[in-house]
């Protein structure tokens, strides 16, 4: 491997350092951060860049959970209100370009590899989350299972074996 600098994004290095909530704020605070200043010299809320907050709130959603929808949608909301009320007092400068029909298209296909790009983190999360669990209750100590609703054992781990020395298959 070469070594110096390296030339992955930063939320590629911090995802693959297992830093998968850093990454994933990171990814939603440029996204805003970039849509804000499109819409700030777009239009306002006319812009092309503003369907790109609902890919903001997806994203959150899917990399972080409800609590981080929720406080995504409360920004974008807010963001939102202060174009309205920019575009209202005439203080929102003239759209710096007209969005052609091709650029509108542009901004779909970037929002579209954005979801698919947040779906990859939250894959990756989940499968980092998953490694973990299976690693602490695999190395667990104390007898660990679960139960379906009927009442059936459904999973045990190693230590079954160790603690009652009866075959976790039996069960």
């Amino acid at each position: 491997r070469p070594t110096g600098r390296d030339s992955r994004p930063p939320g590629a290095w911090a995802t693959r350092r297992g830093w998968v909530v850093l990454a994933s704020v990171g990814y939603l605070a440029c996204g805003w951060f970039l849509l804000a200043a499109s819409a700030w010299t777009g239009g306002g809320l006319a812009s092309s860049g503003t369907p790109g907050y609902l890919v903001l709130v997806v994203a959150a959603g899917l990399l972080l959970g409800t609590r981080a929808t929720v406080i995504t949608a409360a920004a974008i909301v807010l963001t939102g209100l202060g174009l309205a009320l920019a575009g209202t007092f005439g203080v929102l400068p003239p759209p710096a370009f007209q969005n052609s029909p091709m650029s509108r298209w542009g901004d779909f296909a970037i929002y579209t590899g954005l979801i698919v790009d947040f779906q990859l983190m939250a894959a990756r999360n989940l499968r980092v989350s998953e490694s973990r669990y299976r690693s602490l209750v695999g190395r667990a100590r104390d007898v660990i299972f679960t139960v379906s609703r009927e009442g059936r054992i459904t999973t045990l781990n190693p230590a079954f074996e160790a603690v009652t020395g009866l075959p976790a298959a039996d069960w």
